[in-house]
């Protein structure tokens, strides 16, 4: 355990987050993922399980969304998902006390739309109606045949001849009935619960809606655990767990790294003193102060966004920020941990942060994070006419980018990473907003997911009420694990945004575009890192050398050459000519 004149130099160099105030409006992707819960149960109980369940883990600060509405709704959707499933469960279990063939083979019919129910997407006019006129098509069908079965039963005597009975055909026409009331309660119930989450969709979510007070029902420990999570968004320090240490960038596409010697610049070769002894020691390293450098190379990196540039020059949105970076699982006393609440600390100061890029040996590493949203922006004539309107994609690059100075040498390593756009079905409740008949939209999305909400209620009600006590008991254990273990893992799993975005760019303008913001970023911190070692006299020409090679990919040849020569990615040259491999 940390002694206390340690215990009060780490509350010096690393606190916890502060809340900010929220914003005037929610942006595309935080309603997005606010929606999402909505739309896809499964989705929001990830949230809750990644953010909520450990309150001893990290949280990875969140780049361009909000995550207090998005918790806050996928608690509410979660809620309403639940409600749904317990009351669609009692119809049924009262349909088998009314007409227990007749409820089962209700089940059955559900069952047999709910794979068209399940194809997701905005629902037309005409398809809505072509599918409603087939589940009630289907429906009576199975209906008419199973009165007919029962109907045949109960007039089938022993002896086997067939007795018309009045008694028993009425008894028929009562189950008809009674399985149609079943259908007919069940289907009303998803309406019921689809309404209230399609009018979250179209009013509290809609573009433009200024953000509202989510009443979750989140009281006790889950509300401090909140107030925990929305402050550590806005941190700059991340624990994580495993292996990948960028949590919320995506898969990594392009990773390279320099070292030089900070030799002094040569001077020119007319005023080239003699040669020098071999006896004689080399020259000593230009002294480089990394944190001067690394805040160079960011604020090279914010003029990409700076409002002097023409219009539609400048970067649309760039976010940048120091952060720390270390793995989770560790040994008591820590000083990324907080002892007394064993809570990762989510803030290093600037002290904590400048001692850490000038000490790159520790556990902890600095990283210039650079994030940039692909989104296009409307282009406008000089009359402010639009010519073509803004398309949001969702796609973000991310550059990573360390900087050490050690034995007199410079170490500059970039990771670039690509965060792929928002699932197509996430995107969809835009749909919603833009209907101008809630009932009908809420009619529209009931009878696509009827078949599935009907048939699948009463497994999902029972996982359900699995996860939520399985949640529990992992809440308390991991409560224990933290005071009894000597090592416990406080890094964070996963970031929300990711965990509703694909792996991978959609078209290959996309993946265009990410290269192009990712190529841009990089090549203006090697222009920082070599005009910042210029003002300092470091000679910049190895640097620039291996920079090249790196970044273009190729070879300049002069002169004659004899041999094989071969250039790009996996390239193989032989005597007699040049194999290009690509991936």
């Amino acid at each position: 355990m940390p002694t206390a004149a340690a215990h009060r130099l780490d509350d010096a160099l690393f606190d916890h987050s502060t809340p900010h105030p929220p914003a005037e409006r929610l942006n595309a992707i935080t309603r997005y993922l606010c929606g999402a819960s909505y739309v896809d149960p499964g989705f929001g109980d990830k949230v809750i399980r990644e953010l909520m369940e450990d309150a001893h883990r990290a949280v990875v600060p969140a780049t361009g969304y909000d995550l207090a509405p998005v918790l806050r709704h996928a608690y509410r959707a979660r809620r309403l998902w639940l409600a749904q499933h317990a009351l669609v469960t009692a119809v049924l279990l009262a349909g088998l006390f009314i007409a227990p063939e007749g409820t089962l083979l209700l089940v059955l019919a559900a069952l047999a739309l709910a794979l068209p129910g399940l194809s997701g997407g905005p629902l037309s006019r005409s398809r809505a109606k072509r599918l409603g006129v087939i589940a009630i098509v289907v429906l009576l069908a199975l209906l008419l045949l199973g009165g007919w079965i029962v109907d045949t039963i109960s007039r089938l005597g022993s002896d086997g001849y067939y007795y018309e009975d009045p008694a028993e055909s009425s008894g028929v026409g009562l189950w008809l009935v009674g399985t149609g009331l079943v259908g007919i309660a069940a289907f009303f119930v998803v309406l019921g619960c689809r309404g209230r989450m399609v009018r979250v969709l179209c009013t509290e979510l809609a573009a433009g809606a200024p953000p509202s007070r989510v009443d979750a029902g989140i009281t006790g420990l889950a509300a401090h655990r909140l107030e925990t999570v929305t402050a550590a968004q806005h941190g700059n320090v991340v624990l994580h767990s495993g292996y990948n240490p960028f949590l919320g960038a995506g898969r990594v596409t392009d990773a390279w790294s320099v070292a030089v010697e900070l030799k002094p610049t040569r001077p020119p070769e007319t005023f080239l003193p003699p040669r020098r002894p071999p006896d004689e020691p080399a020259p000593p390293p230009v002294p480089i102060d990394p944190v001067a450098l690394n805040r160079h190379v960011k604020e090279r990196l914010a003029a990409l966004s700076s409002p002097d540039l023409p219009d539609g020059a400048a970067f649309t949105s760039l976010h940048l920020r120091d952060q720390i970076i270390a793995g989770g699982t560790r040994w008591r006393g820590f000083p990324l941990v907080d002892q007394h609440l064993r809570v990762p600390y989510s803030v290093a100061t600037q002290d904590a942060m400048d001692e850490i890029v000038r000490h790159p040996q520790s556990s902890a590493r600095h990283f210039l994070r650079a994030s940039v949203g692909a989104e296009s922006r409307a282009i406008r004539r000089p009359d402010r006419t639009v010519v073509m309107p803004a398309e949001h994609q969702s796609v973000m690059v991310t550059t990573f980018t360390h900087i050490a100075v050690e034995g007199g040498m410079l170490y500059v390593e970039n990771v670039a990473a690509m965060l792929g756009p928002i699932h197509r079905k996430y995107l969809d409740i835009d749909h919603f907003a833009a209907g101008s008949d809630l009932w009908w939209e809420t009619f529209k999305d009931s009878l696509r997911r009827g078949g599935a909400d009907v048939s699948l209620a009463a497994p999902r009600l029972v996982t359900a009420l699995v996860r939520r006590a399985l949640a529990w008991w992992r809440s308390g254990r991991a409560d224990q694990s933290s005071v009894d273990d000597e090592v416990y893992d406080f890094g964070a799993r996963d970031e929300i945004r990711q965990l509703a975005s694909s792996t991978a760019p959609l078209t290959y303008l996309q993946r265009l575009d990410s290269t192009k913001y990712a190529k841009l970023v990089q090549r203006r911190i090697n222009d920082a890192v070599v005009d910042y070692l210029r003002r300092n006299g470091v000679d910049t020409s190895e640097y620039e050398e291996r920079v090249s090679s790196y970044t273009n990919n190729g070879v300049v040849i002069a002169g004659d050459n004899y041999g094989a020569a071969a250039a790009g990615e996996q390239a193989k040259a032989t005597a007699g000519g040049t194999e290009e491999k690509k991936r």
